[in-house]
């Protein structure tokens, strides 16, 4: 590349001395070349060098608008920055073109000013957003420019997600259906049971992601937390704050969004002591306010619009949230509570179920870590901060918009595969398990009547210690008090029905 002149967006980023956040496509030229190579999610594209816009702001925009997408961070510096005049010259040589409209309306809303330009009366409705591109949102249409602004959020707040090859084969697979599907598979009292326990080892499975202790009583309300999820008003900051008092230690609780504490929160581990390791950064304080004002609106928009599919919709709700952190303590729970949520509230599949996908979250770290780590690693390069010697952050760097238009593509590739994989394994393998568990205990009962407690502890016994019950615990409890051809006989069922060798 070393040949080569960077030009849309990478030109523009040159010219303006920008550090964005990466975006998924960077344009080049260079003499008698073209070519499109891929460095990691980052497409490369050269060109020949008479492709070159030249020294116009306005034509590396169009050619960034028309080759490369919507890059609202980048612009939301650089079209303010311009001089309208240039503008309006490109408006009066082209004044139905697409791209020339859509910097056009930008300009007004990211400055307030109005161009000396009439509103147009004849032309198509453009849509400011790819929509082959891009998942998006019908929105609100500006006849000024005649522009549709079709992002999921609005021009202040808007996560982005790029149709992917993955994304779309998830959505064909349907797996809201296929839950659905699964119910008429077992019977009524053996699926009812089963959904009890996902509720169980979903509320386990999301504190333990976080090492957090989780007692007897506290499960029991993340458990009703969880059957009536969709009645929660997780759209507005009194609704969230509730939400953060019933699941954190009340010392730590919220009664609002953490601008009225002034508190910076930071992800990170003490490798010695007054040595931090620093994972993530969230907003500053002074920025969370008119963030998670963007985000309740999304919210709002996201668990009723049918237009954006309900696993994009959780996908991104749930990893923003998260990232933006506007509590003390319980955001992780509360980003993984999201997915219920939006899954209820859209009716992705069967009524009153819950997928445990904080349990595949669990099993795969690697994977979550991947997708927290999509926005988090990039972020942390374009941050400056300091730390004193009670570990109190303190931000230097200007850094609200990085939050504005997160990227949310492999977040919501990773949430795909979480669902699929609940759907594919932990489900499967749950059913399946009370269905053994149920063939165990009939024929234990045929052989000696136990009481209920006892025959949990043997059939949990047996398993754990490959399919026979340790001398020691042949000597203990009412265990003590059976034939040694009784446990034999009851061990021997207990392998039939688990399949243990």
């Amino acid at each position: 590349m070393s040949n080569q002149s960077p030009i849309g967006y990478a030109w523009l980023i040159k010219k303006f001395e920008l550090n964005p956040l990466p975006w998924w496509i960077e344009s080049y030229c260079a003499a008698g070349y073209r070519r499109s190579d891929s460095i990691g999610r980052i497409i490369k594209k050269s060109y020949s060098n008479d492709r070159h816009p030249g020294e116009s702001i306005v034509s590396h925009i169009e050619f960034g608008l028309k080759h490369e997408g919507l890059h609202l961070e980048l612009l939301r510096q650089v079209i303010p920055a311009m001089e309208s005049s240039e503008i309006v010259a490109r408006y009066h040589e082209t004044p139905t073109g697409k791209y020339v409209r859509i910097i056009w309306f930008l300009f007004e809303e990211f400055t307030g000013q109005k161009l000396l330009l009439p509103d147009l009366n004849r032309a198509n409705y453009v849509k400011i957003l790819d929509d082959s591109k891009f998942f998006t949102c019908p929105g609100k249409k500006v006849s000024r420019q005649r522009v549709e602004l079709n992002l999921l959020g609005d021009l202040s707040f808007s996560p982005m997600v790029h149709r992917t090859d993955r994304l779309e084969a998830a959505l064909k697979e349907s797996f809201g259906e296929k839950a659905e599907a699964l119910e008429s598979q077992y019977p009524p009292e053996l699926y009812q049971r089963a959904v009890r326990y996902f509720y169980s080892k979903e509320s386990k499975s999301t504190y333990n992601i976080e090492n957090e202790k989780l007692s007897a009583s506290k499960q029991e309300r993340f458990v009703r937390l969880l059957e009536t999820s969709e009645d929660l008003a997780l759209t507005t900051e009194e609704g969230l704050a509730e939400l953060q008092k019933k699941i954190v230690d009340p010392r730590f609780a919220n009664d609002g969004y953490r601008d009225l504490i002034g508190e910076q929160i930071y992800v990170g581990e003490t490798i010695a002591p007054g040595n931090e390791r620093i994972h993530y950064i969230a907003p500053k304080p002074q920025d969370i306010r008119d963030l998670m004002n963007g985000f309740e609106k999304l919210a709002e928009r996201l668990s009723q619009s049918t237009e954006v599919p309900a696993l994009i919709s959780a996908a991104v709700l749930s990893f923003v949230f998260n990232y933006l952190h506007p509590f003390s303590d319980g955001n992780g729970r509360i980003h993984r509570f999201f997915i219920h949520w939006v899954f209820r509230k859209r009716g992705f599949g069967p009524k009153n179920f819950v997928f445990p996908v904080s349990a595949v979250m669990a099993h795969r770290p690697a994977a979550y870590d991947t997708a927290l780590e999509s926005f988090s690693k990039p972020l942390l390069e374009r941050l400056d901060y300091t730390l004193d010697g009670v570990g109190e952050m303190l931000v230097t760097t200007d850094s609200a918009d990085y939050y504005r238009y997160i990227d949310c593509t492999i977040v919501a590739e990773k949430t795909a595969d979480f669902v699929e994989e609940t759907l594919r394994e932990e489900l499967p393998a749950e059913l399946k398990f009370l269905q053994q568990y149920d063939q165990a205990r009939t024929q234990i009962a045929a052989i000696v009547d136990l009481p209920n407690r006892d025959a949990d502890l043997l059939v949990k016994f047996v398993r754990e210690q490959g399919g026979a019950l340790s001398k020691n615990r042949r000597k203990q409890g009412r265990f003590a008090s059976l034939t040694d051809t009784e446990l034999n006989e009851l061990e021997e069922v207990i392998r039939k029905a688990f399949d243990l060798s």
